[in-house]
């Protein structure tokens, strides 16, 4: 999984010669970028930006007022699309 991947743990957004799904791909690359010397305290989410929340769920940018989590909770999307216009948000990320 490309870091810069558009979309690659979204459902039916999966490249056609990578066979697995999005739930999947999330889980190995939470896997690999915790890294053996974290074993305790593993990542248990992605969180990240760079693909409007919009442009996932097909909403009008002034609806989105919270985080799109996804991909069995593994994903959680922060980008609010604020220069979509939409209002903006604050997600507590909690331990």
């Amino acid at each position: 999984v490309a870091f810069t991947e558009r979309l690659a743990f979204v459902r039916g957004q999966i490249m056609a010669e990578v066979p697995m799904n999005h739930v999947e791909r999330a889980q190995i690359f939470l896997r690999i970028y915790s890294g053996p010397e974290r074993q305790s305290r593993l990542a248990t989410q992605i969180i990240h930006g760079h693909t409007p929340i919009p442009y996932m769920t097909q909403q009008q940018p002034q609806q989105i007022i919270q985080a799109h989590i996804y991909a069995d909770d593994l994903c959680v999307n922060v980008d609010g699309g604020l220069y979509l216009g939409g209002p903006g948000f604050v997600h507590i990320v909690e331990e």
